[in-house]
């Protein structure tokens, strides 16, 4: 098999991209950088939150707690150890989750914009805790 090598002859890189070629270009990488913004919100929007109660420890992962200083939409991992752990209630007025804690702040989340998902919640995270309802 005979292999031949033909020089470039048109046109140098430079004059093959074009005044018109130009916008075409930005448009294209605009839309990819477009596109993998809206994949990454979307994969972080799919993750719900977790309320993992163990022996141990209270774990809540991916809960943006509305009374810390977190930067917006920040995955969030807190370990409470669970005989700190002393209260968790359902805020009527508010429709919030309230966990107090011995010697720290309380932690303050909104699970579910419906306030009845919120407060089955609160019991049941009271009921795996031992806490009277």
């Amino acid at each position: 098999m005979l292999l031949s090598v033909i020089p470039f002859t048109g046109p140098g890189l430079y004059e093959a991209v074009n005044e018109r070629s130009v916008p075409k270009i930005a448009g294209c990488l605009f839309f990819i950088a477009a596109l993998v913004l809206v994949t990454v919100m979307v994969a972080r929007h799919r993750r719900g939150g977790v309320i993992d109660v163990t022996p141990q420890a209270v774990r809540l992962e991916n809960i943006q707690p509305l009374n810390a200083p977190y930067p917006q939409n920040a995955v969030m991992v807190h370990d409470l150890p669970r005989a700190q752990v002393y209260d968790a209630s359902y805020v009527k007025h508010s429709g919030n989750i309230v966990i107090r804690i011995r010697n720290r702040e309380l932690i303050e989340f909104c699970p579910s914009s419906d306030p009845r998902v919120t407060q089955w919640l609160a019991q049941e995270l009271r009921r795996a805790l031992g806490l009277p309802t």
